[in-house]
């Protein structure tokens, strides 16, 4: 048991310089189809990058998750809002 806490102390600063660099983003964005927005935030600044990265030409369209209304085929009319 000392033995796997020493390991595991030894090695936390090595493992969380190797989670942390898997965490950061590339700066370099390359062209897509496509930009996915998440709405899980309730400010825009979510659409407000992705409509700078549109309108920069990295992707033609944005796309954005809405909720139905219902059982039918038609989407929410409250998610709606917000398109161009």
């Amino acid at each position: 048991m000392a033995l796997v806490l020493l390991l595991g102390s030894l090695a936390r600063e090595w493992l969380s310089v190797a989670i942390a660099g898997s965490l950061v983003c590339d700066a370099n964005v390359g062209l897509s189809d496509a930009i996915l927005v998440e709405n899980f935030d309730p400010t825009y600044e979510a659409f407000e990058t992705a409509a700078r990265l549109r309108d920069a030409g990295i992707a033609p369209r944005v796309l954005v998750p809405i909720a139905r209304s219902g059982e039918a085929s038609e989407p929410n009319p409250v998610a709606l809002v917000w398109h161009s």
